[in-house]
């Protein structure tokens, strides 16, 4: 039998057309990934409605070209403008309002983890000063004995917070333990301070850290970003 031969002809504009579907699709796929890996969701998007917006203006352009009368030209690049400016001007606004409640999102979220933060540190410390005070006027043990007995034994750099639930972000380091002098280190995961480029305990750069110091007099608490 002879081998029969299928040819499928495919016009010069379905063809074009195929091609800038493919190259859009491509186009706009790859600049999902020019912001890289960062939390932020909003730079990748704006790539990615940068390219869609360049891949439409260019068919537009393809398509708009003669045999069009003018008017018709004319009256789609216009009707084109308005929607593209339109939904440009929705985008910056959606974006601006993300960015917002995000900003919003951290305060109310730095607010909540200074307070735990605060707490956490202070009631280790006081505990401390508490069973201290309790041994009486011929004190067998110093504050750093007592605090060692207390979080398991904890050394200088140990975290005092053990995690409370999957996820607990809090950490509360030992910066010095000394007989009559014990430092807390209490820092931020999330939360900027006001200095970015303030080295924080644990290496990070910029957080929110707080210092609690404990002595026989008491407890003081100094803020250093």
């Amino acid at each position: 039998m002879e081998e029969e031969t299928i040819t499928i002809e495919i016009r010069q504009e379905v063809a074009v057309m195929l091609v800038f579907l493919v190259v859009g699709i491509v186009l706009v796929c790859a600049a999902y990934s020019i912001p890289g890996k960062t939390a932020e969701l909003w730079p990748a998007l704006s790539a990615g409605g940068i390219a869609s917006a360049t891949y439409l203006i260019a068919l537009l352009v393809f398509i708009l070209r003669k045999p069009l009368g003018w008017k018709v030209r004319l009256l789609t690049v216009l009707a084109s403008v308005i929607v593209l400016g339109t939904t440009a001007y929705s985008w910056i606004l959606m974006e601006n309002y993300g960015m917002w409640r995000k900003e919003r999102l951290l305060e109310v979220r730095g607010l909540i983890g200074s307070g735990i933060r605060e707490t956490k540190s202070s009631d280790c410390l006081l505990r401390t000063l508490d069973a201290y005070y309790r041994q009486g006027e011929h004190r067998r043990e110093s504050l750093a004995e007592i605090f060692k007995n207390q979080n398991n034994g904890a050394v200088i750099g140990s975290n005092v917070h053990p995690a409370e639930y999957a996820g607990d972000e809090i950490r509360i380091f030992v910066e010095q333990l000394e007989t009559d002098r014990i430092v807390l280190i209490s820092q931020e995961t999330f939360i900027k301070g006001m200095n970015p480029e303030f080295k924080n305990y644990d290496g990070k750069t910029g957080m929110v850290q707080d210092a609690y110091v404990l002595t026989a007099k008491g407890l003081e608490h100094e803020s250093q970003n």
